[in-house]
């Protein structure tokens, strides 16, 4: 972290609290953002907390609770977001599927890929917030010890790791978060909280190669690795919830798509974002 100069703020803080509903019952949840003095980078998760409201009943438009009626008029009832974590080995087809899922199918802004921290350089391109928030070292460490990340690791002298707070702000406003992670870190991630799982598989181990060849990136040996990196990542398929075998490219985003639909339809989805038809339906 940043050394704090004279008496300037060392981090901002926001803090802001929201109706939900799960499981039949009602709860504020409280939430405490803090970000980097100046900046919107988050960096300390939620201290959230919930306050259960119950009984409630549905009343004239809103909702009865010890006689009194409190309106659900611009109250923000989001569906909640869902944690999806991606895995599948290098030449799959990961990134282009999730790249096509973005930018052809998230006309509502309801999905976005999981942006990571980094203490390596900025590569050409690259933007700050967009690609990675690139921060030092030191400042990584800091969040380490803070207990900041969902997960993180060192990769060729970088460290790299997954903010929890940032992934709970975005699923909190009912947006579907992706993580594109190998399969240890998706075991660290189911440790502590609720994911739905993908595993993209290649239509075979030759079509694996040849895709891998065909970057025109690699040498020999480095595709050799590739492959060898591939299988010892392939045996964990079934540790993931759903498994899209990458063979036609738009049938598999065509089942990636479905996946989300159909998480989007679960009865605790649903409660959430149909929360007032159905109180008008099953009202007496």
């Amino acid at each position: 972290m940043a050394a704090d100069v004279g008496d300037a703020p060392a981090a901002s803080y926001e803090y802001f609290d929201r109706l939900e509903y799960d499981s039949g019952r009602f709860f504020i949840r409280y939430l405490l953002l803090k970000f980097a003095a100046f900046t919107s980078l988050l960096i300390q998760e939620f201290s959230a907390f919930r306050i259960w409201l119950s009984p409630f009943r549905a009343q004239d438009g809103g909702l009865c609770y010890n006689q009194n009626t409190v309106s659900l008029k611009g109250t923000d009832m989001a569906q909640q977001g869902t944690l999806y974590i991606i895995s599948s080995p290098s030449g799959a087809g990961k990134s282009s599927l999730l790249n096509a899922l973005l930018t052809q199918h998230n006309s509502a802004g309801k999905m976005q890929l999981s942006v990571s921290h980094t203490t390596r350089a900025t590569r050409p391109g690259e933007e700050h917030g967009v690609h990675y928030h690139f921060v030092k070292v030191e400042e990584f460490k800091a969040l380490i010890e803070r207990g900041d990340f969902l997960e993180w690791a060192e990769v060729f002298g970088n460290y790299y790791g997954t903010s929890r707070a940032a992934i709970e702000a975005c699923l909190a406003q009912g947006i579907d978060v992706f993580l594109d992670i190998d399969w240890q870190g998706a075991r660290q991630i189911r440790e502590q909280m609720p994911t739905k799982s993908i595993f993209i598989l290649p239509p075979s181990r030759e079509e694996l190669e040849r895709r891998l060849i065909g970057r025109g990136q690699d040498s020999a040996e480095v595709i050799k690795g590739r492959m060898e990196k591939a299988i010892a990542e392939m045996v964990h398929y079934d540790e993931y919830d759903y498994v899209i075998i990458n063979e036609d490219f738009e049938q598999a985003l065509f089942q990636l798509r479905a996946v989300i639909e159909c998480q989007r339809l679960e009865l605790r989805q649903q409660q959430q974002a149909q929360q007032n038809l159905l109180q008008q339906l099953l009202a007496e």
